[in-house]
């Protein structure tokens, strides 16, 4: 056997060695997980499981967007809260969302929410909404494609 296998034989036995010490020991953790499996860990550890088409979650799963709207999985008699988004920005527990003909003010912290249709914003609120009607430079606004049922 030439030296060259030889040094790859016994990298490769090392390398089994170590894989198996971890699994005995309870240290799997460490042994690194594609994204895609660490993305279903996280899915089923919410209390409110997410599905491949949703866009964003909050709550613990309880308020998810998907293109089609913004769902409430705790009201299972009217999920919807909002049709098809347009876009949404989240700053600190508020998360702001627009649809089509109405807006959400989505409070994750306390668990509630507001809904305006487009043409009774409240002053307070104008500025954020304006900001995803017609786009921005700011980072945490994400523009969502436009799906019409």
């Amino acid at each position: 056997m030439s030296h060259g296998h030889t040094v790859f034989f016994q990298s490769t036995l090392i390398l089994s060695v170590a894989v198996c010490v971890a699994l005995i020991s309870g240290c799997s953790e460490s042994v690194p997980e594609s994204s895609q499996s660490a993305a279903r860990q996280a899915r089923t550890r919410l209390r409110y499981p997410i599905g491949v088409d949703t866009v964003a979650a909050w709550a613990d799963g309880r308020y998810q967007i998907v293109l089609d709207g913004l769902y409430d999985e705790e009201n299972k008699l009217d999920p919807c809260i909002l049709g098809p988004v347009r876009a949404y920005l989240k700053d600190g527990p508020l998360v702001y969302v627009r649809g089509k003909n109405e807006c959400v003010v989505l409070d994750i912290e306390r668990l509630s929410f507001e809904k305006y249709p487009i043409t009774q914003i409240p002053d307070r609120y104008k500025s954020v909404f304006d900001r995803l009607q017609n786009g921005t430079e700011d980072p945490r606004v994400r523009v969502l494609p436009i799906i019409d049922p």
